[in-house]
């Protein structure tokens, strides 16, 4: 595969069916990412395990971003 058939692929369109899924994905992370957030600003008490578990919603963050990126490219 050559640098221009892969940029080629990049500029396609998203179909309706790929571009419901990345809107579910944003929708899910962000609501993920947030729950978890509230829940660690909220919770004084958790153990540092739980505090570490709850850093991992930067993760969802990400994909949620991802799915952002795929749905409203630049």
């Amino acid at each position: 595969m050559t640098p221009e058939e892969i940029l080629a692929r990049l500029d396609a369109p998203l179909s309706l069916r790929k571009r419901i899924g990345y809107l579910i994905l944003a929708l899910a992370g962000l609501t993920d990412s947030a729950l978890i957030s509230l829940l660690w600003a909220t919770e004084p008490g958790l153990p540092p395990r739980t505090k570490v578990a709850c850093g991992t919603s930067s993760s969802r963050h990400c994909w949620a971003l991802c799915s952002q990126w795929a749905y409203w490219p630049p």
